[in-house]
C-alpha cells in the first residue's frame, strides 16, 4: 500500500504545537515527544463535550468529529494515515488542525465551529474513508470475537 502524500507544500506550524481537546480551562505545557519539529506541546485539560464548540472536519471526506480520539481513530482507518495524531488544534486561534502520521507526513484540515449542540447525523461514511472505516471496525470486531472464543475454550 503506497504512503500517503502530504496535503501540506512544505510549511511546519509554528511551534509550540498545541492539542485541542476541546476545553476552555487553561493549557498545560508538557515536553513534546516529537523534539524534532516542535521542543514543546499545550494540551488543553478537559473531556466533556459540553466544553466543545468545535469539531475537526476530515480533509478527504468531510465527516466532523468532536473528540480528539475519535478524530484520530478516523484519519487512521479512514485515510490509512498510520499512527496519525492531531499535535495542533487551538480554534480560539485558527480555525485549523495540524496532524502529523508515523512516517513524518503533516496534514492540515478545517475546524469547525458546531456549538454545544449534538452534531447532525451525517448520512454514513463519505468516500475514499467510508469503506476503510467499515473494514477497520470488522476487523475489530472479529479480533474481539476471536479472543472471546480462545478465552472461553
Amino acid at each position: 500500500m503506497p504512503v500517503p502524500p502530504t496535503n501540506l507544500q512544505l510549511r511546519f506550524p509554528t511551534a509550540p504545537f498545541m492539542v485541542n481537546h476541546g476545553s476552555t480551562q487553561v493549557p498545560n505545557v508538557l515536553p513534546s515527544n516529537i523534539m524534532l519539529l516542535v521542543p514543546l506541546i499545550t494540551i488543553r485539560a478537559g473531556t466533556n463535550t459540553d466544553d466543545r464548540p468545535y469539531a475537526y472536519e476530515c480533509d478527504l471526506c468531510g465527516a466532523i468529529q468532536r473528540v480528539t480520539g475519535d478524530f484520530n481513530r478516523h484519519q487512521r482507518d479512514g485515510c490509512l494515515r498510520d499512527g496519525f495524531r492531531v499535535v495542533r488544534a487551538v480554534p480560539e486561534v485558527e480555525m485549523t488542525w495540524y496532524g502529523i502520521d508515523n512516517q513524518g507526513y503533516l496534514y492540515v484540515g478545517n475546524i469547525i465551529a458546531v456549538g454545544k449542540d449534538k452534531l447532525r447525523r451525517q448520512g454514513g461514511m463519505k468516500m475514499p474513508c467510508g469503506p476503510n472505516v467499515r473494514a477497520a471496525k470488522a476487523a475489530r470486531a472479529a479480533a474481539m470475537a476471536t479472543a472471546t472464543a480462545t478465552a472461553t475454550a
